[in-house]
Formats: C-alpha cells, structure tokens, sequence
C-alpha cells in the first residue's frame, strides 16, 4: 500500500490536472509548469501505484479504467478541500460593510462615531465614503455599497429608504459672535452657506431659503454671504467668527457639547430636513443588517441629547427631541 505522504499529494495534483485536461500540454500551462515536469511526476506516480493510469491516443490522453477510478476519487477530494479552505479564508476574514455618507455628516459624526460600533462589533469592519452621489440601489449594487446615508428635504429618486431620521436645523455661531446678535436680528453678519447641501438643491442658497421662509427674512442689504461646497466649510468659518452658520444638530453636536458653537435667535429649529436610509437590497446582509441597527440607534440617541436654544442671551428652550 503506498505511503500517504506530500510528495504523493502533490503527484495526484499534478494528476488531476492532467486528467482533466485533453492534453500534457494544457495541464502543464494550468499548473504553471513545463509538459515534461508534468510528465515526470505522472510516470512516478504510476510508478508508486504500479498501475498504468493514461494511454495515449496521438497527442491526446486516454484514462485507463484505473486512472478514471482515482481521477474520480481524487478530484472530487480536492474538491472538497479546496470549499474546506475557502470556508476557512471567509470566516477569518473579517465582514465588511461599506457606507456611502453625505461628507459633512461622515467627517462630523459617523466617522468620530465608528469607534462605538466598533467596540461592540470588532468582527465587522467598515468603509465610509463620503460622497452624495445617487442612491438607487442599481448604482449602490454596482459600486459595492451596502447602505446609503443621503440629507434633504425629499428621499433621493427611486431609492430604497428603509428609514428617516429627522435633523433639526438652526442657526449657529461662536459664542463671541453670538454676543453681537440681539434677538432675531442677525443685521449685516455674514450668513454661512453651504451652496451644496444635497444632490439637486435648486440653488446655492436652498437651505438657509428654507429656514428664512419660514422663520422670517431679515434684510440682506450689506450683507455679504459666503459659500461652501460642504456645510463643515461653513461651520469651521463659524467657528472662527466669519459668520452665522445653519447648524445641523446630529452634525455639530460635538461643537455644541464644547460650547464652540452656539445657537442664535430666538425661533424654534425646522424639522423640514432629514436623513435618509437607503440599502442597496432589502433584507440587507448580516453584517449590514448589524450596521443598521447600531446606526438608527446611535442617531436617535444622538439627537436625544437637549440643546440650550438662544445661549447668545435669549430664552432657555431646549431643542426638541
């Protein structure tokens, strides 16, 4: 009986190869190796086993009876240690979830927050894209993406939400600015914009128009506004006294918490604006369905902490839950 050892292994490699192969040739380039190495290790291994495993048909290979027997056996073996070590591979590499985030809250929030889920989940790692590009779950599907976090004041087209979470909006700015501003005359101050805050706002001034509407317009004469393509641009300018910025509460919670950004006026903040949800499919998989849950219940909380509303010197309502 013939020792079951390495070099036996690697013979009956080299074996099943060839055996599923037309000809010496084609093995040898599927192995990587020269037809003549090929043709070594067979005739050793027939050699081994003292049995004749191929004929020859002109340049084409003819199992014997014996060699169909053990190319049967063999391959489906390798077979099933090839799935045994694949297995293996996936449970040792950790679950990934990539997350497609609209950039100020990536920076601001989630990415600070990830250590959090981290904690709890170290078997699952993350990859945050902070972009604001289409959410539809075709476009999410094809870039790799398991869950989209989009900003606005209607779900993206043809996404597939599965949850809202409201952001209250309100004005902000460093607490020594804040000392300027009586009530709700924000005067000649700059106001902050941030000209992109979602994918096809009507304009640069869409978010604060929003706000102004409907909390009142004071004048813009010799006022002049700046503009940013991302809303933690206007923020860092608030937060050195360029201006007043229009706060998003879950995205400047950390400025908040610290006293570095204070809110203005004395209007209650719109809860016009949300963030939206998305999954590239529904039910998610394991380690996406995981990131959701923590993600829902981490925003929630977040905007569960009060806010002191008109810190600059009016009342003391705090900001709703």
């Amino acid at each position: 009986m013939a020792r079951f050892d390495a070099r036996l292994v690697a013979d009956l490699w080299c074996f099943v190869n060839a055996a599923n192969s037309e000809t010496l040739e084609a093995a040898a380039v599927r192995l990587g190796v020269t037809q003549s190495a090929v043709t070594q290790r067979i005739h050793r291994l027939e050699d081994r086993l003292s049995v004749k495993l191929f004929a020859r048909q002109g340049r084409h290979l003819r199992l014997t009876p014996e060699g169909r027997r053990l190319a049967e056996v063999s391959t489906r073996s390798f077979d099933d240690l090839q799935g045994a070590v694949a297995g293996l591979e996936i449970l040792a590499t950790p679950a990934t979830v990539k997350i497609s985030c609209a950039p100020s809250l990536a920076v601001e929030w989630l990415t600070p927050a990830l250590s959090g889920f981290s904690a709890q989940h170290p078997g699952i790692q993350t990859v945050i894209f902070a972009e604001m590009s289409n959410a539809h779950p075709s476009h999410l599907i094809a870039q790799n993406i398991d869950i989209a976090i989009r900003y606005g004041t209607a779900p993206p087209k043809a996404a597939l939400v599965v949850a809202e979470i409201v952001e209250p909006i309100f004005p902000v700015a460093s607490p020594q600015l804040a000392q300027r501003i009586k009530g709700d005359d924000f005067g000649t101050i700059p106001l902050l914009h941030d000209a992109t805050p979602w994918e096809g706002a009507p304009t640069y001034t869409a978010e604060w128009d929003n706000w102004l509407d409907q909390r009142g317009t004071p004048s813009r004469q010799n006022r002049p506004d700046h503009f940013f393509n991302m809303a933690q641009l206007a923020y860092s300018s608030a937060l050195d006294g360029g201006g007043i910025a229009l706060g998003r509460q879950l995205v400047i919670s950390r400025y908040l918490e610290s006293g570095q950004l204070v809110p203005v006026g004395q209007q209650p903040p719109l809860e016009d604006f949300r963030y939206y949800i998305c999954l590239n499919a529904n039910p998610p998989s394991a380690a996406a369905g995981i990131f959701l849950e923590w993600l829902l219940g981490a925003m929630r909380n977040q905007r569960s902490n009060k806010v002191t509303l008109g810190s600059a010197g009016g009342g003391a309502d705090p900001l709703p839950r």
